[in-house]
């Protein structure tokens, strides 16, 4: 018997067996009818109205509990699911006849429009919170502008600028305690205010009662300061008071919820009662079905008595064709899953012999266009795969395949081989190609562009940033200079990778007085090693041809840098400035705005600062008022440093600062041991770079000048 008539045996049997079985359950179902029809229509209507409000009110106690827990800093969520929720509601009692139901649900339905409406005063006061926070920062912000313009026009006029400062200092840590005044708050959420605010010290109130306290001490202040002390102090009431506003709504809002919760509990309950009572009526309606059922099921036995001997007859006609049949789906799931099987060596008969043959002929393809793919993979681009008839698209396919990775493998070959001898100008063919081969030679092309055009750019960039840094070196004086008989003098300058701005000079005036100055550009770059250049010009016209002072030489220089620099090159960088001149009897005249001098006094064994009085160079067009004359002395022995921020602004490896008083702490060290002072520089160069593990992110400038003695001289 062939597969044909199997599988039509096989399904004459089922179609059979399934008929008598379809009349019997019809029948059976019948006698069911009539039971659910008597015993079950008269409670069904109730136990789907029931369902389906408990459904309901199961759902919108979950809505209402996701607007409880997200409702606080979220108006969205009331002014959208709110209302919907108190419409779900109105649906829930308009489908429900229960009156002690509707009863309950308008309870529920008042307390939840109450509980939204709390909620969104809740936030109604918290927003009023808010802006009242941004009302109090916008003023403390204002008042920082008028104390920082003030401390400019002080700093401008040279008047004292102490209690300014020590206000600025105190704005900022009133800055902080309304931070975290704001913090707090934050992270309090609506939990603290659930509680009863006597019990307890309120942390918001708290922190802004000593806030306010410390905020009195503007009311004595100028009058545009204090007016903004008034301001900041009236905020802190209205704030205070709208924290007690937001307690007291907020412990509202948790004994609203706590009775909302008995109403809650009461739905339920009420609920749960309803169900039991439709549970016994329905129970007693199932014993009457069981009864039914018991006698449908000794029917249905003994139908299936009857035809069991169709379906064994069935299942061993099945069990003729299971085993070929296994074998072919085994065979054909391994082979969909890229898992190769092996050739099928069983016997079969009829058609199963035919369709083990032709899976078999599937299973040797699979196998060797397998072995080519691994072939392909291995580098072999040189195969020549076998078609198997002129129809043979797969192979076919295979064959142009192969050509053309090796194509595009040779021609990649050819283009890496002359970039690697340093050519180029050589370019792969990308018309040879199309599609995504073309794309790949057509971006190795572009490599190849943007290579070379980098490699340009890189080696043109370099050279010119050679040629400032060397401009930069070559104009600064000599590291050891014997310029004045009176002194010992050692500088020299360690330039950063970028070119810098720092500057320094050492010299004589036209009358043959000793003549040092130092400065500092802001920034890197070509443009501020510019700028030095123009200074270190202008400063050496202006002290060789013009009989001045110290003052009236950083006036003439700033004037002829602002010229330049605004004027002309429209650049804003300013710059560090201090001129020095020897007056004689080691008495020294300096002017202008640069990092304090330091003197090591040989008597004392310690440093002495001394602080620069001025405004920076390039700030504006006229420093007339704002530059004075001052005088230091040096005794003999007595060793003067001048240095830029390169130096006192290194970092170590955990980014902390050198600061001033490490510096003077390394030069102490060293002028203690009455070294020659190239010595001394070096050493101090050294310490430096120990502590920036020589890592230099700005020039590093040091001049040491040194007041001989008289054994010296």
């Amino acid at each position: 018997m062939g597969i044909t008539s199997k599988l039509l045996l096989i399904n004459s049997l089922i179609c059979a067996a399934f008929i008598v079985i379809i009349m019997v359950v019809f029948f059976s179902f019948r006698h069911v009818e009539n039971v659910l029809t008597t015993s079950f229509s008269l409670e069904t209507h109730r136990i789907i109205e029931n369902s389906n409000i408990t459904r309901e009110l199961i759902r919108i106690l979950s809505d209402m509990n996701l607007i409880l827990n997200t409702f606080y800093e979220n108006d969205d969520v009331l002014a959208i699911k709110g209302p919907h929720l108190s419409h779900e509601v109105e649906v829930l009692l308009a489908s429900s006849g229960d009156n002690e139901m509707n009863r309950s649900l308008r309870r529920f339905k008042e307390h939840l429009e109450k509980i939204l409406d709390l909620c969104e005063r809740v936030n109604r006061i918290r927003r009023k919170i808010e802006t009242l926070h941004e009302k109090f920062e916008s003023t403390l912000i204002s008042l920082d502008h008028i104390v920082a313009e003030r401390l400019v026009e002080l700093i401008v006029q040279g008047e004292a600028t102490l209690d300014l400062e020590q206000l600025s200092r105190m704005i900022g840590g009133w800055r902080e305690s309304f931070i975290r005044m704001k913090l707090q708050l934050v992270r309090l959420g609506l939990d603290h205010f659930l509680e009863d605010e006597k019990n307890h010290n309120h942390p918001v109130l708290t922190l802004a009662d000593d806030l306010q306290l410390r905020l009195r001490t503007l009311t004595a202040s100028e009058p545009a300061i204090s007016e903004h002390g008034k301001a900041l102090i009236q905020l802190l009431n209205a704030y205070k008071v709208s924290i007690l506003i937001f307690h007291q709504r907020a412990k509202s809002l948790g004994e609203l919820l706590e009775k909302n919760r008995h109403e809650k509990e009461g739905l339920l309950l009420m609920m749960e009662n309803a169900d039991r009572r439709i549970l016994k009526k329905t129970e007693d309606a199932t014993e009457v079905l069981t009864d039914l059922i018991d006698t449908s099921m000794g029917i249905n036995l003994f139908i299936f008595l009857s035809i069991l001997p169709m379906v064994l007859l069935g299942g061993m006609t099945a069990y003729s064709i299971k085993k070929p049949i296994g074998k072919v789906i085994e065979t054909i799931r391994r082979l969909s899953k890229g898992d190769l099987p092996e050739v099928i060596q069983e016997e079969y008969k009829g058609e199963f012999e035919q369709v083990k043959e032709y899976l078999n002929l599937l299973i040797r393809a699979t196998d060797n266009v397998t072995q080519i793919a691994e072939d392909i993979v291995g580098g072999n681009t040189v195969i020549l795969v076998q078609e198997r008839s002129v129809n043979d698209r797969l192979m076919q396919a295979l064959n142009r395949m192969i050509q053309r990775v090796d194509s595009i493998i040779q021609e990649t070959k050819r283009i890496i081989q002359s970039v690697g001898k340093g050519r180029m100008d050589v370019r792969g063919n990308a018309d040879a190609f199309e599609g995504g081969w073309q794309e790949l030679v057509s971006g190795i092309n572009d490599l190849i562009d943007a290579l070379s055009r980098e490699v340009s750019t890189s080696a043109a960039l370099n050279q010119e940033m050679a040629l400032a840094r060397d401009i930069q070196t070559c104009l600064l004086p000599p590291s050891v200079t014997t310029v004045h008989p009176e002194f010992e003098i050692a500088a020299g300058m360690l330039p950063a990778d970028e070119v810098g701005g720092d500057f320094y000079d050492i010299t004589r005036d036209s009358d043959g007085h000793l003549r040092l100055a130092i400065g500092d550009v802001s920034g890197h770059g070509v443009t501020p090693g510019l700028i030095m250049m123009m200074a270190q010009t202008v400063h050496a016209c202006v002290i060789r041809n013009v009989d001045s002072d110290t003052r009236d030489a950083v006036i003439k220089v700033n004037h002829i840098l602002y010229d330049n620099v605004h004027e002309r090159l429209k650049e804003t960088h300013f710059m560090t400035f201090n001129a020095l001149k020897y007056l004689g009897d080691g008495r020294f005249q300096h002017a202008g705005a640069h990092l304090r001098i330091i003197l090591y006094r040989r008597e004392s064994g310690a440093c002495e600062l001394i602080r620069t009085r001025g405004v920076y160079l390039n700030f504006k067009k006229d420093i007339s008022k704002s530059i004075k004359n001052s005088y230091f002395q040096l005794a003999e022995k007595d060793i003067m440093v001048l240095y830029t921020d390169g130096l006192t602004e290194a970092q170590n490896s955990q980014g902390e600062l050198l600061d001033i008083g490490r510096f003077v702490k390394i030069i102490e060290t060293h002028a203690r041991h009455d070294l020659s002072l190239v010595g001394m520089k070096e050493r101090i160069m050294a310490d430096v770079l120990t502590w920036c593990n020589h890592k230099r992110e700005d020039d590093m400038t040091l001049v040491i000048v040194k007041r001989k003695g008289g054994e010296d001289g």
